[in-house]
This record gives structure tokens, sequence and C-alpha cells, in this order.
């Protein structure tokens, strides 16, 4: 009786204060969340998850102990992907993490074998301003879907670097060098380790956090991001 008088009231609260669709602008049904129907379905997926050796593995594969390199969408300027990334970083959003990982999550379950899930962490300059880390979100709800425990405290960004969109490898590799610390070695050992990113585009970021786990004798690494401009 209570879920029923709760729904009501969602609904109720729908007709004066309408949400309207991430993508389109177009008013949510009840039933929608964050997406029409028509923009979930138009998502831009990738599919990397059914190959193995896809593009963004390819691109990751010189990391010593990799196991699996996936993510869920295309990144493209003015695409749907940006738009959410947008809404989730900048618009006090973190729900909406949570809502694009557990998507996510059900989608790869049967793919990643983890032990542990590390979200890639931001500067605490960055946390400070913006008020939440966008990776821990996405990686709770992709833990939610995978059963498996969520890390949010074990790394830390310890430089406030720049965007590696635009340097070499070299002036990428020298950037993030120390950019990272771990907190809880102890955790790692033995251990298959998912890292959790919002957006991979040079993977200059997962690459330097990858280097500093392999120190800590894991079992392997996996990497699993929302977004990525590799293809």
């Amino acid at each position: 009786m209570f879920k029923y008088a709760k729904r009501i009231f969602a609904d109720f609260l729908l007709t004066i204060y309408p949400e309207n669709c991430l993508n389109c602008q177009r008013t949510l049904m009840s039933s929608e969340k964050y997406l029409c129907a028509t923009c979930f379905l138009d998502l831009p997926v990738t599919n990397y998850h059914e190959d193995g050796e896809n593009p963004l593995w390819q691109k990751l594969s010189y990391i010593t102990q990799l196991d699996t390199a996936v993510a869920y969408l295309h990144f493209e300027n003015q695409g749907i992907a940006q738009k959410l990334l947008h809404k989730l970083k900048y618009s006090s959003n973190p729900e909406l993490g949570v809502f694009l990982g557990r998507n996510y999550g059900q989608t790869i379950k049967s793919q990643i074998e983890c032990d542990m899930i590390l979200p890639v962490p931001i500067h605490w300059k960055k946390r400070k301003k913006r008020g939440f880390n966008q990776s821990d979100f996405i990686a709770q709800g992709i833990g939610e879907m995978l059963g498996v425990p969520t890390y949010p405290e074990v790394l830390v960004k310890r430089k406030d670097t720049e965007s590696q969109t635009k340097k070499n490898r070299i002036l990428r590799h020298s950037d993030m060098s120390n950019a990272f610390r771990v907190l809880k070695p102890r955790l790692l050992v033995g251990q298959r380790v998912l890292l959790v990113d919002d957006v991979i585009t040079t993977g200059a970021t997962v690459s330097a956090l990858a280097e500093e786990l392999i120190k800590f004798d894991v079992e392997s690494i996996s990497i699993c991001s929302l977004a990525t401009g590799i293809k």
C-alpha cells in the first residue's frame, strides 16, 4: 500500500515538475529515468565487452597484467555521452552515475571477473569544487550489478594534472608520474582489480594507476569506463 501511494505521489510531482530527457529535452514518462526510451535505445554503445581484443584493450595492452578493458559508450563532441558526462560532473547529479553504472554493470557482469572495484580518484581541489568524485558513483552502480565491493578510499590523486589529450606519450607519462598514491596496499595483494573511470581519452590516467597497483602484487587489472574516444 505504501509503495502504491508513493508511486502516485511521484506521478503527481511529475505533473507539476516534469523531468526532461537529458539528451532531447522531451518530457519523460513516469517509467523513464534521465533519458527517454528513444534516446536510451540510441545510446552509442561500444559493445567492447563482446571482443576481448577491442580497440580500447589494444590501446592499453602494454599495461602489465591487463586482463580486460571495456567502455560503455563512444564519446563524441556534442554527442549523448558528452551530454551525460557533463550533467553528471557539473550539475550536482551523482545519482546519474549510479544509474549509468548499473546499466553497464548489468551488461558486463558475465564478462568481468574481479574481487574489488577501485574508482579513479580526482584531486582534492576538484572534489571540493564539485562536491563528489563522479567515478565513485559509476563504480557504485557497477559494483551493485557485479556483486563486488567498491573501495573509493584506497586511491588518492596527489597531483592536480592538466588534460592529457593534446600531449604526446612522453609528456603524458611525465605529467602523470607519481600522480597517485595507494593508501591501503594490504588490500591489493593477490586481488583481481577493476579500475573504473568516467571517460578514457589517451589512457594516461588508467596507465599511471595500473603502474602503481602492480607495485602491490595485484593478480590482474581490468579497466572499465563510462565512455571512451578510442575506437
